[in-house]
């Protein structure tokens, strides 16, 4: 074989191996000393090059068809895979917003739509069995008519669930052009001309890829994401009119003779002979299980006697079964391709590199969107353009592969061999890795933007070699089973799957250099490791801090209560000790008595009458099941995009301020904008004039207005007239005030005290030790008491208003003071939009554990069932209404190295406690709370909570 290509000791005819250019002397074409000119060469510049494979003479052939026409029918593909690349990430920049206006992580959203990607790589396996059984052109029709449909759908999605599966239903249709486009050129195009047509089709999809979201960035900001899927549609469309009438089917069944793969000299003699005797009779020599020599005889058929299909035989979307194989059969043979070295081997370079993009592409939006680039969402789109200069520049690589590839060949006296596609490998090697990791390191150390950007398009560059030469040594290496082999190759998508669903959070957390990837889970388990060591002198401690904190305990009694079995305490001056009591609950009881008298106080309350508008502090409040009075009343809804507004996505929001008409019995909500132009166009000047808003409006004369938020639908009433106008003139566009009126929405996730509150506490609250103690929680009249068993807050079926997922959120201050610590600047407090503020807590982020507070002496009791997910609204400045320079935009990420504690949102930091109000004794009003309150912790749960909610959870 030459040129450092091993021999094959057991075949005598290896796939790939063929005759590619003959020696020429003066006037012959030669190979071995016989006369080549039998077989048909190219023209030109490439005379001594053989056709591989031979073209037959049927007019049916196409290898025979006018360049024209195959060069017409790849574009048309082409073009179309382009709008296919595009299809997968075109919404990628608005990932942001869409997860803001779902109220999803970043992380949530994205893993969850990346079922497309492995739905492709489950596909691939059909659409292989299909185009093998029934032929290349009606499966890449069905594709395009499920991308269409999937299109329609996605423009009329308006969930985050029918999105996903409009989008796995279209991965569907995607999978035709991951499988067949290499096969088709391998039908139409000989050996040397492959080249430059894979390279061609490269540069389509990559421009897809790359230019689709630098296009759909604009879309996406202008006409809203499901435009994206708009457009598609109609795209699609114009593509199955094209398809039907300019792509006809390639598969061809020509005479093997015809096949150039060689592996010896004999077999290109066997070769030669039979296109002398076209039509003549062959003898083959075929060996029997025996191994004695058995001669057959055998006509080459040339095809010759055939017509050319009619227009209408070519407009058929089928012409029955090409193969006799069951399609079964043929759906399952990619997984045993596989065991071929060159499909692993194209597995391995091609389809784990090429994961490693899907990965990236998903994560631009929060890669960039966050300090310090603080792109918009057309800024990321226009990331894209660097991969997009880099494709156009690496499309060069067919056109020197194709160069390559003949050249070698003439190296090696005549003979073609598939490994000289991987030739220009190398430069993958040294550009990719350069490229990798060089984008991480610029991510991780905040380089200006050109540098990761520009580096991202080196990686396109680099895979452009890469691309070209695995397409080409597949196919030319499994020509007769290409659909097979690239349906293998595309199992990549399930990996790229599991790496975009499982992987890409970790981008940013600790960072985006890969090898640190994991160096905070090291660094966790270690610290956990420590704390374990250290929790028994902590909680020996809580007996002696119990006697300095309040003399008059009684302390002995107080134990006693708690272990519910006759047990002899004793007590002595520095610390309680026992004889029968196991020494682990009685330091558990302890850190729970701790708890409890340890009084905190309650600093600040607050309630938002417009959501995502800052609230007022109050100095008292009466408590409801809805929240404290008037809070989210009210919501602002873009009729532009069709989205609920909430800062994260409309950062101006936060210039607007409001307050009561009067703080003891208000009417009217005064809201006043901070600024003197309108936030998008500074130039234009609006009325500082506030608006007053009735906090109670009649209903009756106002426009029903749906509203969905976090899948949780209410009607709404659209306030119209000045209100919708004064918002509109304010934010620039159009805005419409929606009040909820007497409804509410339904809690879908960590259930309210009146839906199940019984089962989250005995689900919570009961500890891993298999004793009295796991049963211990508490009641607003005794010290702690148990309530398991009991319905205490049975009865009560809560409502929400607009708030996300509860009416009430808690922070303590000890937490709040721990987020400045960090940054090393004052933070607004206001950015985590609390309800109630406690002061007084132990330990940061103590609330993580609390399950119920006890608020003053009206016994106020709030039941808190969740974390509070954080998002970038914490990113957002107040001062300006841009998103923050400096360390005020770091907020986020600040929290993201260690309060990823939550397995429901475990993308995102948590910070505070959504709570509900437990139930009130009948006759009995409303309870107020009042700045200055004792609170108590009545109970804590032994383990963090799980956030749950339907889209929102992880």
């Amino acid at each position: 074989m030459g040129l450092g290509i091993l021999d094959d000791k057991h075949l005598d005819h290896v796939p790939g191996t063929a005759l590619l250019a003959d020696m020429l002397d003066a006037e012959h074409h030669q190979f071995h000393g016989r006369d080549t000119s039998g077989l048909k060469h190219a023209k030109g510049r490439n005379a001594d090059i053989v056709l591989v494979p031979q073209p037959s003479e049927s007019p049916r052939d196409p290898l025979n068809w006018p360049t024209w026409k195959k060069d017409l029918l790849l574009f048309i593909i082409s073009i179309d895979t382009a709008v296919v690349g595009a299809w997968g990430p075109m919404i990628s920049p608005g990932f942001g917003e869409m997860a803001e206006e779902w109220h999803m992580s970043y992380n949530a959203l994205n893993g969850g739509l990346g079922w497309a990607i492995f739905a492709i790589g489950i596909s691939c396996f059909i659409t292989n069995g299909l185009s093998v059984k029934y032929g290349r052109r009606p499966v890449v029709m069905l594709g395009n008519l499920i991308l269409f449909i999937s299109s329609v759908w996605g423009y009329f999605a308006h969930s985050y669930h029918s999105l996903l599966a409009s989008r796995i239903f279209g991965a569907i249709g995607m999978s035709p052009f991951e499988v067949l486009t290499t096969a088709i050129i391998g039908d139409i195009y000989f050996v040397h001309e492959r080249g430059l047509r894979l390279a061609f089709w490269g540069l389509c999809l990559s421009v897809g890829v790359g230019g689709g979201s630098c296009i759909s960035g604009y879309i996406i900001q202008d006409l809203g994401w499901n435009w994206t899927y708009g457009i598609c549609a109609i795209l699609y469309g114009v593509f199955i009119i094209l398809i039907f009438f300019f792509v006809p089917e390639t598969f061809y069944k020509r005479d093997p003779a015809y096949n150039l793969d060689l592996g010896t000299k004999d077999h290109t003699f066997e070769t030669l002979d039979a296109t002398e005797r076209k039509g003549e009779h062959m003898e083959h020599l075929e060996t029997t299980k025996t191994g004695s020599k058995v001669a057959h005889r055998e006509v080459l058929y040339t095809g010759a006697d055939e017509k050319p299909y009619t227009m209408w035989e070519n407009l058929r979307l089928w012409r029955g079964s090409e193969s006799d194989e069951n399609l079964l059969v043929i759906i399952f043979r990619p997984f045993g391709m596989l065991l071929f070295p060159q499909v692993l081997y194209g597995f391995i370079t091609y389809g784990l590199s090429t994961s490693w993009l899907v990965v990236m592409i998903s994560v631009l939006a929060q890669l960039f969107t966050g300090p310090p680039y603080n792109f918009s969402v057309s800024d990321v789109g226009l990331i894209s353009i660097a991969p997009l200069v880099a494709s156009f520049l690496g499309f060069g690589a067919g056109p020197l592969n194709d160069w390559t590839v003949k050249k070698l060949a003439r190296w090696n006296g005549g003979i073609y061999e598939p490994e000289f596609r991987l030739s220009l490998n190398v430069l993958t090697l040294i550009l990719g890795v350069a490229g990798f990791f060089g984008f991480g390191a610029t991510l991780q150390n905040e380089a200006p933007w050109a540098g990761p950007v520009v580096l991202y398009g080196l990686i396109y560059f680099a895979m452009s070699f890469l691309n070209i030469g695995i397409y080409g040594y597949i196919t030319e290496c499994h020509r007769n089973k290409a659909p097979e082999a690239f349906a293998s190759l595309n199992l990549r998508n399930i990996y790229s799957f599991g790496m975009n669903y499982f992987i890409s959070g970790e981008f940013l957390i600790p960072g985006v250099l890969f090898g640190g990837l994991r160096a905070n889970d090291v660094g966790r388990l270690d610290h956990e490791a420590r704390s374990a060591s250290s929790i028994f002198d902590d909680r020996r401690a809580a007996y002696l801090h119990l006697s300095a904190h309040d003399p008059d305990v009684d302390l002995w009694k107080a134990v006693q209560e708690l272990h519910r079995e006759e047990q002899v305490i004793q007590e002595d001056p520095e610390v309680v000790k026992q004889e029968k009591v196991d020494e682990d609950n009685l330091k558990a009881a302890a850190e729970d008595l701790a708890c409890y008298l340890l009084s905190q106080t309650l600093h600040k309350v607050y309630t938002y009458p417009i959501k995502s508008i800052r609230g007022i502090a109050l100095s008292s409040l009466s408590a409801t099941y809805a929240g404290f009075p008037h809070d989210r009343r009210f919501m602002l809804f873009d009729v532009k995009q069709g989205k609920n507004m909430h800062v994260a996505g409309h950062v101006e929001m936060c210039l607007f301020t409001t307050a009561f008409d009067n703080d003891k019995t208000p009417k009217k909500v005064i809201v006043t904008y901070t600024k003197d132009h309108v936030f998008d166009h500074p130039e234009q000047n609006v009325s500082t004039d506030p608006l007053e808003v009735p906090l109670d409006p009649e209903t009756d004369g106002l426009a029903k207005f749906e509203v969905t938020m976090h899948s949780s639908p209410v009607t709404g009433f659209d306030m119209g007239g000045k209100y919708d106008a004064w918002f509109s003139e304010r934010f620039g566009y159009e805005v419409k005030l929606i009040y909820i009126g007497g409804n509410s929405r339904k809690v879908l996730g960590n259930m309210p005290p009146g839906v199940a509150a019984q089962q989250q506490t005995e689900k919570q609250a009961s500890g891993s030790v298999s004793s009295w103690l796991g049963n211990v929680t508490s009641t607003a009249t005794t010290l702690l008491s148990t309530v398991t068993g009991t319905g205490q807050h049975e009865g009560v079926d809560q409502g929400i208003s607009f708030a996300d997922v509860a009416p009430y959120l808690v922070i303590s201050t000890k937490s709040w003071e721990n987020a400045q610590r960090r940054l090393g600047e004052e933070l607004d407090i206001g950015k985590f939009r609390p309800n109630i503020i406690v002061e007084g807590a132990q330990e940061d982020f103590d609330e993580d554990y609390w399950a119920e507070l006890q608020i003053g002496d009206s016994g106020t009791k709030i039941v808190l069932t969740q974390n509070c997910a954080r998002c970038n609204s914490l990113n957002v400045d107040y001062n300006t209404g841009k998103v923050g320079e400096g360390q005020s935009g770091k907020v986020l990420k600040s929290l993201q190295s260690d309060r990823r504690v939550d397995p429901g949102a475990k993308w995102s930091p948590v910070f505070g406690r959504y709570g509900f109000l437990a139930r009130i004794p009948e006759g009995k009003e409303a309870p107020v709370v009042t700045v200055g309150d004792e609170v108590r912790v009545v109970k804590r749960n032994k383990e963090r909570t799980s956030f749950e909610w339907p889209n929102l959870s992880t």
